[in-house]
């Protein structure tokens, strides 16, 4: 892909400097210290942006300050003769299930995509829920196929938004969406389960998922194209074979 230079300096960084190999993983939980965790989620949430927009750029994983979204990226509309918009994706990896908490972060994300430094016109939050996810939970059931493990993921996403929902009253949720930021705040769900295929009966298969919530609001419906697309390459990539240099995966 063209954008893949963008993506250098945080497979440096993971390869040569992180040594906690779990760490690399989405899909088990670990402490709010896990700087590896972070820097994965930024980095996968960029190659996804590359399969919905172009000219992408990830905020640098040494020299960030905290006040620049982690992924920026235009977006060209095809089908009509608006011009193309520059798009950010500020990225919040939760390890609480408070509400308070879980909605703090999606402010502090706001707050970098409204920030007059950041070059984006529009943007929306990403909430990365890896260590508020019970992960042992999936694990340890048993599911007679891939919908109903799905659904016991999103489940559990559905709680952390219930949980920001309830503990934090309407107009400060309008605050968040008045200028650059827009609905929908997506969750981000990874985990691991076993199902029955026919490698076997208790076969290891990941999950992913983007979750939109729109806080009561109505949906940008760039913004929530744009999810839709990214959660749809999430699910190609994840069964299929990925992409390359002018094609899109398959």
């Amino acid at each position: 892909l063209p954008d893949f230079a963008t993506f250098v300096q945080h497979l440096r960084l993971i390869g040569e400097t992180k040594i906690r190999p779990a760490s690399l993983s989405q899909n088990a939980t670990s402490g709010p210290q896990d700087d590896t965790a972070r820097k994965i989620a930024e980095l996968y949430i960029g190659c996804l942006a590359a399969h919905v927009g172009t000219d992408v750029v990830l905020d640098s994983p040494t020299n960030a300050k905290g006040d620049n979204p982690d992924v920026m990226f235009t977006v060209r509309e095809c089908d009509t003769a608006k011009p193309p918009q520059r798009w950010a994706l500020a990225i919040k990896t939760i390890s609480s299930k408070q509400g308070q908490t879980i909605f703090e972060r999606i402010k502090e994300g706001a707050g970098q995509i409204d920030d007059p430094k950041c070059a984006a016109e529009r943007g929306m939050v990403i909430i990365n829920a890896k260590s508020a996810l019970n992960h042992d939970a999936l694990w340890n059931t048993t599911f007679t196929d891939l919908e109903s493990a799905q659904k016991a993921l999103g489940d559990q996403l559905d709680q952390l938004i219930d949980a920001a929902d309830r503990d934090w009253p309407q107009h400060e949720w309008d605050d968040l969406f008045t200028r650059k930021v827009v609905r929908p705040v997506l969750f981000l769900g990874q985990s691991l389960v076993r199902l029955p295929t026919p490698a076997g009966p208790h076969t290891p298969t990941a999950l992913k998922m983007l979750k939109a919530y729109g806080a009561h609001g109505p949906l940008d419906p760039v913004g929530h194209r744009l999810a839709h697309d990214m959660n749809h390459w999430m699910q190609v990539i994840l069964f299929g074979i990925p992409g390359g240099a002018g094609y899109l995966p398959d």
